[in-house]
């Protein structure tokens, strides 16, 4: 029940009169049609999670896969719809379902994609007991899994939603992914916290990746200028950085097989098959 104006305390009157002044000067407010919630791409998020993987994330016991692969699906489905069309990203009925479509349409192959990157993730860390704790417990995988669905719903054209969901992976683990950059599959991200991977970087198959890694730009370009423009650093296959080494620029390469050691700074191109290491401390 809403009080009347002139039954609140004159200090908090002042204040308010105050701050809805800064809302006219700088803004930060939205007054009329929002932009999708954070707390609706999280939910989002933890529905997609258990499509992907059943079972393993809720305390009961499947009783029929079928009912619940439905009810997960029409729970993503009223999500994402909801996003799409009731914000200010403003699509129709017809685009939000079709972006739908094309997402469920995605899963097996994501699936297909994920475990691969599962099973780089067990096999690169032999802490891991079984690869059913990669799943569960791994941040490296959560975050990549984030990343991989951000990425196609990027590709589909959805603003904003793609975004907001590597930085809530970004919160859980210190793993930040543009959803634009370009990430193949079995790639095992071990520890994870303090990773950078920028909008333009291209990752190929069979990457490793060790805390504190930034795969970043040389340059910051100013508003105005093509933000796509490559300004990130390609890694090709079968390649393995270790702890905080930083690579920068869009014209760097790391070349296939190649092994980076720790606290690195590159800006340059590696052949195939490079070893780079700091010499040891006498």
């Amino acid at each position: 029940m809403n009080q009347s104006f002139d039954t609140f305390d004159t200090a908090d009157t002042a204040a308010c009169e105050a701050i809805i002044s800064s809302y006219n000067t700088y803004g930060g407010i939205m007054d009329d049609c929002p932009w999708p919630s954070k707390s609706m791409i999280e939910s989002l998020l933890m529905a997609i999670r258990n499509l992907l993987f059943p079972g393993y994330f809720d305390p009961n016991p499947i009783r029929d896969i079928r009912t619940t692969t439905l009810e997960t699906l029409a729970t993503i489905r009223s999500l994402l719809h909801t996003g799409l069309t009731d914000t200010r990203l403003a699509k129709t009925s017809g685009q939000a379902h079709a972006v739908v479509d094309q997402f469920f349409q995605y899963i097996p192959t994501l699936r297909s994609i994920l475990k691969t990157d599962q099973m780089a993730t067990f096999d690169g860390c032999p802490a891991a007991n079984h690869p059913d704790e990669v799943i569960v417990a791994y941040p490296g995988f959560w975050a990549i899994l984030v990343y991989r669905v951000a990425h196609f719903l990027y590709q589909q054209g959805v603003p904003f939603i793609p975004r907001v969901m590597t930085e809530i992976a970004h919160s859980d683990t210190g793993i930040d992914i543009h959803p634009q950059a370009t990430i193949g599959g079995h790639c095992f991200i071990d520890h994870g916290t303090g990773i950078v991977i920028g909008q333009t970087a291209r990752i190929g198959q069979h990457v490793s990746l060790y805390q504190g890694v930034t795969i970043g730009a040389l340059r910051i370009p100013r508003r105005g200028n093509n933000a796509n423009e490559k300004r990130h650093p390609t890694i090709e296959d079968s390649v393995t950085i270790y702890a905080r080494t930083t690579i920068l620029g869009g014209d760097t390469v790391i070349g296939a097989q190649s092994i980076i050691g720790g606290n690195l700074w590159i800006t340059a191109s590696v052949p195939a098959k490079s070893r780079l290491v700091n010499k040891a401390i006498q």
